[in-house]
């Protein structure tokens, strides 16, 4: 389980995340 693919696509999640969390207002796509 080392695709760096998926790990990419975790981090942008976790990253989208923390955009939501912080502005509240943020809308993933």
């Amino acid at each position: 389980m080392s695709d760096p693919l998926l790990v990419m696509l975790h981090i942008n999640g976790l990253n989208t995340v923390l955009l939501i969390d912080q502005t509240g207002s943020y809308t993933p796509v």
